[in-house]
C-alpha cells in the first residue's frame, strides 16, 4: 500500500493561502501521476489570529479505499514530509488541543524530510528544531519567510520553489514532471526547477537538535470535574513588579502563550527611555510589567509580536527584532539592569537586524509589490 502525506506549517492570516495553495498542489501533482488525495487545514488557537500557527495536510494514495482508510484520522500521525514556510517556527508550535508545545518535526517519518524556506544555515536552524530518536533530511530552499499569501504581493514564486524542492526530495511520491504540469506560467516552472537546483539537503542524525523537553500541560480529565464542570479560572487583578510592592505586573494565564505567534520581538534601548508609557498602554496583550524604577519591562512569554509597542513609541527607541536571533525568553529589562555597557552592545547587534516604525519592512513581512524581490538580491539569494 503506497499511501503519502505532507504536513505544512504556516502562519495563520499572513500564509494561510500559501499553505493552502501548496497542500492542494500536491493533490493536483498526485492525480497527474494518476493517484488520489485530499487537502485540508487544521487550526491552532484560531487562524484568523495574525501569527498564529497553523497546518495544512496532503495526503494522496494508490486508490480511493486507501485514502479513505487514511482519511478516517483526524490529521496523519506520521508524514513523509514537514513543510514549514517561517524559520522562526522551527522552535514549535502550540497544538488546536492546547496541551503543549510541539515539534515541528515531530511526525516526520525515519528518513522523511522537513523542508524549510531560510536564509540560516542548518546548524542555526538546529539550535531551534528539538531532536528525534530516528533520522530525517532538513532540506532549506534559500530566501526569507515568504508572506506571499497575502493581498496581491505574490511575487516571490515561493509556492512553486516549495513544489520544486519537494519533487526532488521525494520523487516516488510527486515527479518534477508532474509538478511541472500543475503550473501553467513559465515563470512558476522555471522557479520550481530552479528549486531542485538550490535547495541543500543534509541528514539529520537521531538526537542532533535542541535537546530541551517541549513543555506540556496538566489536562483535566473526567475524574477532576469540579461541581462546576470543567471551567476557564477567571484572571485575578495585578499585582507588584514580580510579587513586590512596587511597580506593576497583571495576573497572565499560565497555560496560553501567546509568543508562538512571533516572527519579530520588541526589544527598548532603556538609556534613551523617557517612561511616557505609550508600549505600555496601547499593548494589546498586555505584555509589559511596569518596573519599580518606571521602566517597562516586556514579558516575552506573553507578546504576540504586533509590533504596536513600536509603532506607537514617541521616542522611536523600540526595535523589532528577528525571533530567530534569540534562544530564549530571559528579560532584556533584567539584563540592561545588569550590565548597561553589555545591554547597549547587544541591542546595537540586534537592532542592526531588525525594524524601527517608519521602516519599510513591518513584524509581518512586506509592504510593496516587488520588494521582497529586492531584499534577497540583497542577500545574493537568487
Amino acid at each position: 500500500m503506497a499511501v503519502y502525506a505532507v504536513e505544512i506549517t504556516n502562519r495563520g492570516v499572513y500564509q494561510y493561502n500559501l499553505g493552502r495553495r501548496i497542500s492542494r498542489d500536491v493533490v493536483l501533482a498526485a492525480r497527474k501521476m494518476g493517484r488520489v488525495g485530499v487537502a485540508f487545514g487544521r487550526y491552532s488557537d484560531s487562524p484568523e489570529r495574525n501569527g498564529i500557527p497553523m497546518k495544512w495536510f496532503a495526503v494522496i494514495a494508490e486508490n480511493n479505499d486507501e485514502l479513505e482508510e487514511q482519511m478516517a484520522k483526524y490529521y496523519p500521525e506520521v508524514v513523509d514530509a514537514a513543510i514549514v514556510l517561517d524559520d522562526t517556527l522551527l522552535k514549535g508550535v502550540e497544538s488546536w488541543s492546547w496541551d503543549g508545545l510541539h515539534p515541528v518535526n515531530e511526525r516526520v517519518k525515519e528518513k522523511g524530510v522537513m523542508i524549510v524556506v531560510s536564509d540560516q544555515s542548518h546548524d542555526e536552524l538546529l539550535k531551534d528544531v528539538h531532536t528525534k530518536d530516528l533520522p530525517y533530511k532538513l532540506i532549506t530552499i534559500p530566501g526569507e519567510a515568504s508572506f506571499s499569501g497575502m493581498w496581491i504581493i505574490r511575487d516571490d514564486k515561493s509556492e512553486a520553489r516549495i513544489m520544486g524542492a519537494l519533487a526532488a526530495a521525494l520523487p516516488d511520491m510527486i515527479s518534477p514532471d508532474a509538478v511541472q504540469q500543475i503550473f501553467k506560467d513559465k515563470a512558476d516552472q522555471d522557479a520550481a526547477a530552479r528549486a531542485a537546483k538550490q535547495m541543500v539537503t543534509r541528514v539529520v542524525e537521531p538526537g542532533e537538535g535542541n535537546p530541551a523537553e517541549p513543555y506540556r500541560y496538566e489536562l483535566p480529565v473526567w475524574q477532576d470535574l469540579t461541581e462546576y464542570g470543567i471551567a476557564v479560572v477567571g484572571m485575578g487583578k495585578g499585582g507588584g513588579y514580580h510579587g513586590g510592592k512596587e511597580g506593576y505586573e497583571p495576573t497572565r494565564s499560565t497555560t496560553f502563550r501567546k509568543h508562538l505567534s512571533r516572527t519579530f520581538r520588541p526589544m527598548t534601548n532603556f538609556d534613551a527611555c523617557t517612561q511616557t508609557r505609550d508600549c505600555w498602554l496601547n499593548c494589546p496583550d498586555e505584555a509589559y510589567n511596569v518596573t519599580p524604577d518606571g521602566f517597562f519591562e516586556t514579558d516575552y512569554g506573553a507578546c504576540s509580536g504586533c509590533g504596536k509597542c513600536a509603532e506607537v513609541c514617541p521616542e522611536k527607541i523600540i526595535v523589532m527584532v528577528p525571533e530567530s536571533e534569540f534562544e530564549d525568553e530571559a528579560s532584556v529589562y533584567e539584563m540592561w539592569k545588569k550590565d548597561k555597557a553589555a545591554y547597549k552592545k547587544f541591542f546595537d547587534e540586534k537592532s542592526a537586524k531588525g525594524w524601527f516604525a517608519g521602516q519599510l519592512v513591518g513584524p509581518h513581512g512586506y509592504v510593496r509589490k516587488g520588494q521582497y524581490e529586492e531584499e534577497i538580491k540583497k542577500k545574493g539569494i537568487k
